[in-house]
């Protein structure tokens, strides 16, 4: 496990969209903007998030390959992680549906992952 100071999701999250830019630049990787936080007050913007096609769960990444690759970021110390409403009922249900889904402990984890990985994901479904 990891131990010191831990970097936030998001920094890593930003280091990981940053190293595949560099090594990947021809495939998309993007992270849809279903985190924010709606408050309960704010029931007309929630509406008209989820009318656009929010949805409560998604892992923070998406990379573009012919298989495509959904990760879900968590802090290097999983102790300082939280599990959102939804998250793994939506990757269960990716998951069930045969997308790829990876929960990565730091951007390392991430890295480390996709490079092992990257020729699977690279070869078309067919």
């Amino acid at each position: 496990s990891f131990r010191g100071d831990c970097p936030t999701e998001d920094y890593e999250q930003a280091k990981v969209v940053s190293w595949w830019r560099h090594h990947h630049p021809d495939i998309i990787i993007f992270h849809p903007n279903n985190s924010y936080y709606i408050k309960t007050n704010q029931s007309a913007v929630a509406a008209k998030a989820y009318a656009q096609g929010q949805h409560e769960g998604i892992p923070d990444l998406v990379i573009c390959t012919p298989k495509p690759i959904f990760i879900e970021m968590k802090r290097r110390d999983p102790t300082k992680s939280k599990w959102q409403k939804n998250q793994i009922a939506t990757i269960e249900a990716l998951m069930n549906q045969w997308y790829s889904v990876y929960v990565g402990l730091g951007s390392e984890a991430v890295i480390s992952f996709l490079q092992k990985n990257i020729k699977s994901f690279l070869q078309d479904s067919d």
